[in-house]
């Protein structure tokens, strides 16, 4: 495990915490210029919606995971996202995972990698991102 574990190990699901397997690693992708389009006002006004909800969580985290339960269901419920029952962890959300996406290569989110070993199986994902709030989100 790298330094960087500790720092997002509060986003980890409870299923996940006690995964002495699960690490993290950088995905960074190369600092040269970013070809992303911009986004429009519903999406806009989607990534205020999930800025919010991360800066006011009780936890106190300024990290994400798209197998946050609480997360997920929240961001379905306010924005009447479509969604679908993958794995046991969370309803699977592909309008919640490209605006995640689409938040981080805008620079809003630093992302990382973590793996879920303990978990693996065939329907559960084998890693899956964590999203931390940039120095620009906040």
């Amino acid at each position: 495990m790298n330094g960087q574990t500790g720092q997002h190990w509060a986003c980890q699901p409870k299923e996940l915490q006690d995964n002495p397997l699960a690490t993290f690693f950088d995905n960074s992708e190369d600092d040269g210029e970013k070809k992303v389009k911009p986004a429009t006002q519903a999406q806009l006004q989607r990534y205020a919606w999930i800025k919010n909800w991360i800066k006011t969580r009780p936890s106190g985290s300024n990290c994400v995971q798209p197998v946050d339960r609480a997360f997920v269901e929240a961001y379905i419920e306010a924005h009447q996202a479509k969604s679908s029952i993958v794995h046991s962890l969370a309803p699977t959300c592909p309008q919640l995972t490209r605006d995640l996406n689409h938040m981080h290569r805008l620079g809003h989110f630093s992302r990382k990698a973590t793996t879920t070993y303990q978990h693996a199986n065939a329907d559960y994902p084998k890693w899956i991102y964590t999203y931390q709030l940039t120095g620009k989100a906040q």
